[in-house]
């Protein structure tokens, strides 16, 4: 595949469509010039770009309007230094919701190694994000919310109490004797 322009590529190397059609990321191609000339199945699903049909959306019109200039920064330092880059940016996606992705861009040669474009890969990171944030504020066994989840539900309250001048109470509850339930019931029942 090296040497060989990405034209050259998406016309001749259905294998290599068929896989990246099939790749549980996004992957596209930019030529300079002309824009987005391929997404695959998965980030065309994602975005619900037609680049057939929809001359009017360019594929970087996914990217949120508040990151556009840094990734097209990223973009641009690519293609000028050769060298592959990571960024991390939010997409708009089908249904209008805003997604947290990781994408990498590569420079993208001609048969002379001239930058002609570039290709990349899109890793949706919401769901990861999603996890780590409920990792972070619930208890792994019980699945309970934790501490910091507390904490951070207990100051909310104090502030909202502040502003309404009103009150706050907590209750505590203490669990006696669990390792007994345990010793004889199991852990599972003690859990």
């Amino acid at each position: 595949m090296f040497g060989r322009t990405w034209q050259v590529v998406a016309q001749a190397d259905a294998p290599f469509r068929e896989l990246a059609d099939h790749l549980p990321i996004g992957v596209f191609v930019v030529e300079l010039g002309r824009g987005v000339v391929y997404l695959n199945r998965h980030l065309l699903d994602l975005t619900g770009i037609d680049l057939s049909a929809d001359a009017a959306r360019p594929g970087h019109s996914a990217v949120h309007p508040d990151d556009r200039e840094r990734v097209g920064s990223v973009a641009r330092r690519v293609v000028a230094r050769g060298q592959a880059r990571m960024v991390d940016c939010r997409i708009t996606v089908v249904d209008g919701a805003v997604r947290t992705v990781r994408c990498r861009l590569a420079p993208l040669p001609d048969e002379q190694g001239a930058i002609v474009g570039l290709v990349g890969t899109v890793a949706d990171h919401t769901d990861v994000e999603r996890q780590l944030e409920h990792r972070a504020t619930h208890d792994a066994l019980t699945e309970l919310p934790n501490r910091a989840l507390l904490a951070a539900h207990l100051d909310a309250a104090l502030a909202r109490a502040a502003a309404e001048a009103t009150s706050v109470a907590v209750l505590f509850v203490g669990l006696l004797r669990v390792p007994v339930v345990t010793h004889a019931l199991g852990h599972a029942a003690g859990d």
